[in-house]
């Protein structure tokens, strides 16, 4: 298991290099919580794409419905 301090550290490391960073993992293991963690403390953004409210849905269904062409 990583410890929280060390994850928290490699996510800040990540932020700073990289315009998007994704936390992936099952349900329930914290991912939102420590995005709005390292959100609350920096200037990054936060977004839930599972959130139907989430400014990004209209952008990525248009991204995926870019890929076929007889829509």
């Amino acid at each position: 298991m990583i410890k929280r301090k060390a994850l928290l550290s490699e996510i800040r490391d990540k932020i700073n290099r990289y315009k998007v960073t994704v936390l992936l993992g099952p349900r329930q293991c914290g991912k939102t919580t420590i995005a709005k963690e390292i959100a609350d403390e920096t200037e990054a953004e936060y977004f839930d794409l599972e959130d139907p409210d989430c400014p990004l849905q209209e952008e990525r269904a248009k991204i995926v419905l870019e890929r076929y062409n007889n829509l």
